[in-house]
């Protein structure tokens, strides 16, 4: 996703609020900073543990959010559709 992100100021993933966010979605997952996982079994993580609208709580100050991509992302994995291909 920083790939895609416009570099047009403050780098987006190094703010407080961005690690505040991955910690909580972390914690709801069950898993923990430093941890490996295969991309198989962080989609059965998701699966298991978040809904699309865990978005608009989790990440409700983002200015991502209101584009959407993230509910339907979380949707796609459910489906088993995995993740988009960037163009």
């Amino acid at each position: 996703m920083c790939k895609k992100y416009p570099n047009t100021g403050k780098y987006h993933c190094q703010d407080d609020n961005i690690y505040e966010r991955d910690a909580i979605i972390l914690k709801k997952m069950g898993l923990k900073i430093g941890q490996i996982l295969s991309w198989k079994d962080i989609e059965l993580c998701i699966r298991k543990f978040v809904a699309p609208s865990d978005i608009q709580i989790i990440f409700e100050t983002c200015s991502w959010r209101s584009y959407g991509v993230c509910e339907e992302g979380i949707q796609e994995t459910h489906e088993g559709k995995g993740l988009r291909k960037l163009k």
